[in-house]
């Protein structure tokens, strides 16, 4: 069984402030890019299972950057493959991943139309869903897929980096429930 752990090291001498494990009740677990808030507060996302032929969660924790203690921690479902990538931009976190199926985070509602369609979910800064992006193939064909590897927000913009294999060209957000149609390769 493999386990995901954070840890805070002393520049300076090399001592360890602090180590924490990310899944502690002997399952899998794994940590992606961690980034931190403007407390000094560590989010840390990737994906996490009980057994290991168990389908995994992503999820997203938020540590006290002092004592690696933590504030909360958000299960994204076992719809959302992994926490692929990570952002944060005044007090909120954008996660992003793939979406296998129906996934419901709080309020919010997420039906992806093939195998699996890239996602970012958008969380304040308690954790709750927000609102959310998605790249979506324009058929359902089961063997379809893609993942959003990497989400950036720039002076009020979000970036996404998305990775796909299918006739992805479609983005729609769950704020706006607007689709905007790719430009360039399909169009």
């Amino acid at each position: 069984l493999s386990s995901g752990f954070v840890a805070k090291i002393s520049a300076s001498d090399g001592e360890v402030r602090w180590a924490k494990s990310i899944h502690d009740n002997g399952g899998h677990a794994s940590a992606y890019r961690p980034k931190f808030n403007g407390d000094g507060d560590i989010a840390i996302g990737g994906s996490r299972c009980e057994t290991e032929w168990e389908e995994c969660s992503a999820y997203l924790q938020l540590l006290n950057g002092e004592t690696g203690d933590v504030i909360w921690d958000k299960d994204l479902g076992k719809r959302m493959t992994r926490a692929a990538g990570l952002a944060v931009y005044e007090n909120h976190y954008y996660v992003s991943g793939g979406l296998t199926g129906e996934l419901v985070v709080d309020d919010l509602v997420l039906t992806p139309i093939s195998g699996m369609d890239a996602v970012v979910v958008v969380l304040d800064g308690s954790g709750t869903a927000q609102w959310a992006i998605m790249v979506e193939s324009v058929d359902a064909d089961a063997e379809s897929w893609g993942e959003i590897s990497e989400v950036k927000v720039v002076d009020g913009g979000v970036y996404v980096l998305c990775y796909a294999d299918g006739d992805y060209r479609e983005v729609r957000t769950t704020r706006s429930n607007e689709t905007v149609v790719f430009e360039g390769l399909y169009a």
